[in-house]
């Protein structure tokens, strides 16, 4: 069975103007972990923060859970941000492959002191 994990590893912000702290950029990572297997995903997703709507949380005050929750939820435009069933779908298909080829060479190389 897969575990998988959800990662914010930075943000980016404005530091300039009337919205400065608004949150422009998410940058994640969905790790999954099945027994001695690992797979990953990761990418960045953009945002138009507007300062003025209710819940805007600014920089200083945001949450990891909060980001991931906006980068799950749809858009304004009712366009998926990230679409979590599709990453962790593309992470379970990298665990789930099987080799069919191999590369190297049948004899060993020995190192002489």
């Amino acid at each position: 069975m897969t575990t998988f994990n959800w990662k914010v590893q930075s943000v980016q912000h404005d530091i300039v103007g009337t919205d400065t702290g608004a949150i422009t950029v998410a940058c994640w990572e969905c790790t999954g972990v099945d027994g001695e297997k690992t797979g990953s995903y990761s990418g960045a997703t953009t945002f138009l923060p507007d300062v003025n709507a209710p819940g805007y949380v600014p920089y200083t005050e945001v949450t990891e859970e909060e980001v991931l929750a906006w980068l799950f939820n749809d858009d304004a435009k009712g366009n998926k941000r990230v679409d979590k069933v599709q990453v962790e779908a593309s992470v379970q298909a990298q665990l789930d492959w099987v080799p069919t080829t191999a590369s190297g060479v049948p004899w060993a190389t020995t190192l002489e002191s």
